[in-house]
């Protein structure tokens, strides 16, 4: 399954050479398998990248998750690119602070 979630994404990746490249954008939409970043960046085709993910918060109040990544670039279009990577709950740096157990809702759906 695909969601549409606008995440901040920074990415890297090593070129012939060994010279290391910059860039950042948008995901469109995210997976636990991957996600399509928008970006200007011209990234390869084939390029492994280091990626970090910024996911928007689930509350108003609360910070969101990190999430920090390795993946392959599988497609590379001219406004962004798709890229196979391992998103599960392993990625995570840090997630929302018992944003749920502070909020007034909390156990009521």
């Amino acid at each position: 399954n695909r969601y549409r979630v606008a995440a901040h994404v920074t990415f890297s990746w090593e070129m012939a050479g060994h010279s290391v490249h910059d860039g950042s954008g948008f995901t469109r939409d995210c997976s636990l398998s991957g996600a399509f970043v928008v970006t200007l960046d011209k990234v390869p085709l084939g390029s492994v990248l280091q990626m970090n993910f910024s996911l928007p918060p689930l509350l108003a109040a609360g910070r969101g998750a990190r999430l920090k990544t390795r993946g392959h670039v599988v497609r590379s279009e001219s406004g962004g690119f798709a890229v196979v990577a391992d998103m599960g709950p392993g990625s995570l740096l840090h997630q929302e602070e018992n944003a749920y157990a502070s909020s007034p809702d909390a156990g009521h759906v």
